[in-house]
């Protein structure tokens, strides 16, 4: 996640709150930037009267990290998640290999029975001469 904040004072600074804007984003979702507007808000809202500004740049900065490491955490258990499952389907995959594998062995193994219980069936063909 990236922001760039831009910081205005105004001339009754800290009476009167600085004005804070995010310019530029990156990796960040309008709803998160929502959510974080909202936590500066409740920051300055606390501040109001006192040198405030470098504070609420540090709380977005913990903000940011905090919610980064959110996702990375929700990515990592994802990506674990389609690995467990690919693995899952390479075994289910192997087990149906080998289970196909021996019923056409056990076909194999019947076509033979059944050629040789016809052979012993027929007999030995006798030719007349």
């Amino acid at each position: 996640m990236h922001i760039d904040l831009e910081v205005t004072y105004t001339p009754r600074y800290p009476e009167e709150a600085p004005e804070f804007v995010i310019r530029k984003k990156r990796d960040i979702t309008e709803l998160q930037v929502e959510d974080l507007q909202e936590h500066m808000r409740t920051l300055i809202e606390q501040n109001l009267g006192s040198s405030m500004a470098y504070s609420v740049v540090e709380a977005v900065k913990e903000w940011l990290t905090d919610h980064s490491q959110r996702m990375h955490d929700k990515m990592v258990a994802r990506i674990s998640t389609l690995q467990q499952r690919r693995a899952e389907v390479a075994e289910e995959r192997v087990i149906e290999r080998e289970e196909r594998l021996r019923r056409e062995a056990e076909a194999g193994a019947r076509a033979e029975q059944l050629a040789r219980e016809e052979k012993l069936r027929l007999g030995t063909p006798v030719t007349r001469e």
